[in-house]
């Protein structure tokens, strides 16, 4: 059974989608610093920092190297298309 939702609804949450995604951008930086805070304020213990931040610049060589394989440009979001 499909429920339609009414404008007024569809509006309402696009009011408050910009913050929700400040909001979710801060949790996860939050819980990716979070991760072993004692390796960089602590001891500061090399080898504990790099096996607990390995993944980040894992990620960004990756995301980076496609970018440049692809040559594709940034989508703005007014443009992307969205729909199924």
């Amino acid at each position: 059974m499909t429920r339609r939702v009414s404008a007024g609804l569809r509006l309402s949450w696009a009011m408050i989608s910009p913050s929700s995604a400040s909001w979710r951008r801060a949790m996860c930086t939050f819980v990716i610093v979070g991760q072993n805070c004692e390796a960089l304020i602590g001891n500061r213990d090399i080898v504990a920092l790099l096996s607990s931040y390995i993944g980040l610049p894992l990620f960004l060589a990756l995301w980076a190297g496609h970018k440049l394989v692809t040559r594709e440009p940034a989508v703005h979001p007014e443009e992307a298309g969205l729909t199924r």
